[in-house]
């Protein structure tokens, strides 16, 4: 009875330990699966006394968070505000509550809609006080908020800037989605730049086109993409590109999971699918 009675003590004392662990693990550095601050955000929407107001038409607003020191709770922020490019330091708390300092930006020129919208933005950066994570439809989601709750700040993972999306398959006519494998040239794949510029490759001509994103309803404009003028070896590689450039400028909403995204066209019917490395 003594020895079940110590085992049984024993083995509450290792739960309180495992949950008092987890209770205080730091909000930058997460078991896998769960949520962190770490890593490249992008600005969905933000609201301040009840008005909610969302980025300038192609202009994506970044937010790039790493920890410094291994372990520690102060994050470094870099990221593009829809003029320029800033820097901030965060220092974050246990109770869900962080303070920002420090912020400063690079001096571009932009036009009256952007710089407005930037100054918004950064100022309202300035004056949040509090993080909530999150998932909303399988995607990340990071709320900032003013310690009044006047204000508030809706991020979601970036997928987009810094990433190359290599093309999997492609919606046909008759044949429904190909795949977009060759052996024979290189897969085609797309870029998204902060300033609303889409470039990529069609495995045979380099491309570029202007979008526009709209985080909170996830729809997506891509204009007719430009390309160079070079010729495929073969006709399945010339089918690949002329597929993939219909459906390019078709796209009127994404889906994204993960290390893959999902083109669809107005009427939710999958036009491309990319993954990324």
């Amino acid at each position: 009875m003594i020895y079940r009675n110590a085992t049984q003590i024993s083995f509450f004392l290792t739960l309180i330990c495992i949950l008092f662990t987890s209770c205080v693990s730091s909000p930058l550095t997460r078991r896998r699966g769960e949520s962190s601050l770490s890593g490249d955000w992008m600005l969905a929407s933000f609201t301040q006394n009840d008005i909610t107001d969302i980025a300038p038409d192609g202009i994506i607003i970044t937010l790039s968070l790493q920890p410094i020191g291994g372990q520690s709770t102060t994050l470094r922020g870099t990221g593009f505000s829809g003029v320029n490019n800033y820097t901030l330091s965060i220092t974050v708390n246990q109770d869900n509550t962080f303070s920002s300092t420090n912020i400063t930006t690079t001096m571009m020129a932009g036009s009256d809609m952007n710089t407005a919208f930037e100054n918004a933005y950064l100022t309202m950066l300035s004056q949040v006080s509090h993080y909530i994570l999150g998932v909303n439809a399988g995607e990340q989601t990071l709320l900032l908020t003013s310690s009044d709750g006047s204000a508030s700040m809706k991020f979601v993972r970036n997928i987009f800037t810094g990433v190359q999306w290599k093309l999997s398959t492609y919606a046909t006519t008759d044949r429904g989605l190909q795949q977009a494998e060759s052996r024979k040239v290189p897969a085609p794949y797309i870029t998204f730049g902060a300033g609303g510029r889409l470039t990529g490759s069609t495995g045979i001509n380099r491309l570029s086109a202007e979008y526009r994103i709209n985080t909170a309803d996830r729809t997506l404009t891509i204009t007719q993409p430009l390309t160079t003028q070079l010729t495929p070896p073969d006709k399945q590689t010339a089918e690949t590109e002329q597929y993939f450039l219909e459906a390019l400028s078709q796209a009127a909403s994404y889906q994204s999971r993960g290390n893959s995204l999902t083109f669809l066209n107005s009427k939710g019917h999958i036009l491309l699918t990319f993954t990324s490395n």
